[in-house]
């Protein structure tokens, strides 16, 4: 597949990153990403993953939209945020992008990603620390012996 002329122009300035070129956007359109829960972390990490030209995304959520939530969950509008959301509308949007550069590193094989890592970001302070996490034996999907092995097809 050729990138349009289009294409070109749109995703130009990530294009100019040498470990990305025309090859690595051919690879962010031919990938497919899988968003589990769009709330505050998954509506940026939609939003930029989508601007970045990821070809598919697929989102889950079996939660429902609600007032108190819209101030940071920007995929369904934005409304004044209330006193009681608790969370800044901002922080989502910082981590979110942070997931939607870890996607993209790991469609292009590029970078270090944060495997066994866990970022933590204190929106009031604009610090980040990173915290090194053991993997989970248990886990249905990482562990030893995994319950969800094979990608699936509707």
């Amino acid at each position: 597949m050729s990138l349009s002329k289009e294409q070109i122009e749109r995703y130009s300035r990530q294009m100019a990153i040498k470990q990305i070129g025309k090859a690595g956007q051919k690879k962010l359109l031919d990938g497919r990403v899988l968003i589990i829960g769009v709330g505050g972390l998954g509506s940026a990490a939609g939003l930029y993953l989508g601007a970045a030209g990821v070809g598919t995304i697929g989102i889950v959520d079996g939660d429902k939209v609600e007032l108190s939530n819209l101030n940071r969950q920007v995929l369904h509008g934005t409304v004044p945020s209330s006193a009681e959301a608790g969370i800044l509308g901002t922080v989502p949007a910082v981590v979110g992008a942070l997931q939607a550069n870890e996607a993209i590193k790991f469609i292009l094989r590029i970078g270090e990603l944060l495997i066994n890592k866990m970022l933590i970001y204190e929106g009031l302070t604009g610090a980040f620390r990173q915290v090194s996490v053991d993997r989970d034996p248990d886990c249905c999907l990482c562990g030893s012996n995994p319950s969800i092995n094979r990608e699936r097809e509707r």
